[in-house]
C-alpha cells in the first residue's frame, strides 16, 4: 500500500519524509543481515548483536511513524485526484473510496 502511495503522487515523492522512511529501513537491515552472516559461520559477535536486537526499539517505531505520515500527507492529493476510488454507478454496482480505505489503514 505505501509503495502505491509513494510511487503515483508526485509531491510525496519530493518530500524530505520518503527519504528518511527508507534511510530508517536500511539502517535496520545494516546490523539484521551482517548478524545473520555471523551466526551461519557459527561465530559470535557481541556489538552486531546488541545493535541488532537493540537499535529496532528506536527504528521500528520510528519507520511505522513515517509510513504513517507519508500516507497521511498524501491524503489530499488522493482526495482531489480520486486516483483508486471507485464511484456508483458502474457496472459492477460496487464503490471503493482509497482515501477512506486510507484512512482506516492508519487507524
Amino acid at each position: 500500500i505505501l509503495f502505491v502511495v509513494i510511487n503515483f503522487n508526485n509531491e510525496i515523492k519530493a518530500s524530505p519524509v520518503v527519504p528518511c522512511l527508507f534511510l530508517v529501513w536500511s539502517f535496520v537491515e545494516l546490523f539484521r543481515y551482517p548478524y545473520y552472516g555471523i551466526r551461519l559461520l557459527n561465530k559470535d559477535n557481541r556489538i552486531i548483536a546488541w545493535l541488532r536486537y537493540t537499535l529496532w526499539i528506536v527504528l521500528y517505531p520510528l519507520g511505522a511513524f513515517l509510513e504513517g505520515l507519508t500516507i497521511y500527507k498524501s491524503l489530499n492529493y488522493y482526495q482531489s485526484k480520486r486516483y483508486f476510488s471507485i464511484d456508483l454507478p458502474n457496472a459492477m454496482n460496487f464503490s471503493f473510496n482509497f482515501v477512506l480505505f486510507l484512512q482506516i489503514y492508519l487507524v
